[in-house]
């Protein structure tokens, strides 16, 4: 099935905010993203319409659309927000593993995710790498069970995706990170639970710790 003329222009315009070919602040001019793009107008405004939502651009009601803002602190915080999410999620979830309300085979699609994520590693393709890395913490919340949980990470994932998280995707020890899954992976299959938490949080940190030491440069 081929992607409607709307995915494109999205998964367009969206590459080029994430690879800072449109930075912070510029306007999405809608004529030139047609002339640019080769899409026409009604495709392109939709697009855009979705990248609102998403957070990625923003909107000055009968004026202009624009790519929003990247702040430092504000990015801290918000992985600070996941350390934390991420951390009870692992913790809930080996706790069921431990109780059997879980069986280890469900963990099935957490280890194919990690082993993909090996393999477009290697195969150096790190925007598929990034979609697999945000899907494996996504899913060990969503088999946590815990709707607050859940709830809090979409909307935070939200504000990430505002803050241009790619760029510190961008930055990361990919291969450590790869090798960081596979341990909270294997503590929430052992149904140890502190421990779960305590790699979950950690993973983050060192997220934390990259994004601190870019702005201190």
């Amino acid at each position: 099935m081929r992607p409607s003329s709307v995915s494109i222009a999205y998964e367009k315009i969206r590459d080029k905010i994430l690879r800072r070919e449109l930075l912070p602040g510029d306007y999405l001019i809608e004529l030139q993203l047609v002339d640019e793009l080769k899409i026409s107008r009604t495709p392109i405004r939709k697009a855009i319409e979705m990248l609102i939502d998403e957070g990625l651009v923003g909107r000055i009601p009968n004026k202009c659309t624009f790519v929003k803002s990247t702040v430092a602190g504000d990015l801290v915080m918000a992985y600070e927000l996941c350390e934390a999410l991420d951390g009870m999620a692992a913790y809930l979830l080996a706790e069921q593993i431990g109780k059997g309300i879980v069986a280890d085979r469900d963990l099935q699609v957490l280890r194919q995710l990690a082993d993909d994520m090996v393999r477009y590693l290697d195969m150096k393709n790190l925007k598929r790498w990034a979609e697999l890395d945000k899907l494996f913490h996504v899913t060990i919340v969503m088999m946590s069970g815990n709707e607050l949980i859940h709830n809090a990470t979409q909307k935070n994932y939200k504000y990430i995706n505002e803050l241009l998280w790619f760029k510190v995707v961008q930055d990361v020890d990919k291969e450590a990170s790869n090798q960081m899954h596979l341990e909270i992976l294997s503590a929430i299959t052992e149904g140890d639970k502190d421990r779960s938490r305590k790699l979950a949080q950690e993973h983050r940190r060192r997220i934390i710790e990259v994004i601190n030491n870019d702005k201190n440069q």
